[in-house]
């Protein structure tokens, strides 16, 4: 193994447990807020992990869509004695960058009051995940193109 590789591999280590632990920080923020009631502190609202536009929803939107630029970058690599191709890495790369976009933009929050009056689409109780269906609805119709 020469010395590039196992520099590029201590180099994602070191980027992997920064993102845990940043993770790790967000989940024990959420808890003491959420044990301690603090909705009067904002803390509550900025660390909410289960809400859009907080910390952790940007977070996360920010990871997806560097993941998705890094397929991106390794598409363009050509290299063909390996699997799989770079059209496999280049809709990946598509696709991570779609779903930062929806993380950010809350695209799936504004699908499903459109969609509601269809009862036709399968969703959760309370007319919630109908977006699911419209998803995997339109995965479908990529996957048969």
């Amino acid at each position: 193994m020469d010395i590039y590789n196992l520099a590029i591999k201590e180099d994602a280590k070191r980027i992997l447990i920064g993102l845990l632990i940043v993770e790790i920080f967000f989940a024990i923020i959420y808890g003491f807020t959420a044990f301690f009631d603090l909705s009067i502190m904002y803390l509550k609202t900025l660390f909410d992990l289960d809400s859009e536009g907080s910390l952790p929803a940007w977070f996360s939107s920010i990871q997806l869509f560097l993941i998705g630029l890094a397929f991106l970058i390794k598409s363009r690599i050509i290299d063909k004695h390996h699997f799989p191709s770079p059209y496999f890495f280049l809709i990946m790369g598509l696709g991570f960058i779609f779903l930062s976009a929806d993380e950010a933009a809350a695209i799936h929050e504004k699908i499903t009051p459109l969609f509601k009056h269809i009862g036709a689409i399968p969703r959760f109780k309370g007319n919630h995940g109908i977006w699911i269906f419209i998803y995997i609805l339109i995965d479908m119709l990529l996957l048969l193109s």
